[in-house]
């Protein structure tokens, strides 16, 4: 897609503006969103984003040491680059990541969507608060698709799991 101010580069800049209920959407090259204000040249790379994650003093001297054996990087080029070298890192640093999520995500767990397919027999590694969630989207695609039989015996299941245990963070009590 091209750019709509100059017509001529690739379109990189996705803009939309809403002003009095007016949404005005607009597609731009780098050099023309940087023309009109949209696009500053200092934008936040992701990397710069996740590298801002551990203050550069706080890093005790213990993790300094800390290095990934396969690729060499150590726990501050990590902090720095806020990105692996390799697949093994991963596991060197395992024991600073769950710090690194819960700044990112607010937690160390995944309590994001499920998607609507997913078949009522619980895996073995979930919890009850996941097959509750994944229950309640079965039971909300029930009732739209007006099987009003499985979505009573959907409720009723969801009613015992709620009822047989107290639910963990994500799950509704």
């Amino acid at each position: 897609m091209l750019c709509e101010i100059c017509k001529q580069n690739e379109a990189t800049v996705f803009y939309k503006e809403i002003i009095n209920d007016k949404q005005r959407d607009l597609q731009l090259c780098e050099k023309c969103a940087q023309e009109k204000g949209i696009l500053t040249i200092n934008q936040i790379s992701i990397t710069n984003l996740l590298g801002g994650l551990v203050e550069p003093g706080s890093i005790a001297p213990q993790e300094v040491e800390l290095r990934c054996k396969n690729c060499g990087l150590s726990y501050p080029g990590f902090c720095e680059r806020g990105k692996f070298g390799c697949s093994e890192c991963y596991q060197a640093f395992s024991q600073k990541l769950p710090a690194i999520f819960r700044k990112i995500h607010g937690s160390t767990r995944h309590t994001g969507k499920h998607p609507a397919t997913v078949s009522i027999s619980p895996k073995i590694e979930d919890d009850t608060a996941t097959i509750i969630v994944r229950l309640r989207g079965e039971l909300q695609a029930a009732i739209t698709a007006e099987e009003f039989e499985k979505a009573a015996e959907l409720r009723d299941m969801i009613k015992a799991m709620e009822q047989s245990e107290i639910v963990p963070e994500g799950g509704k009590q």
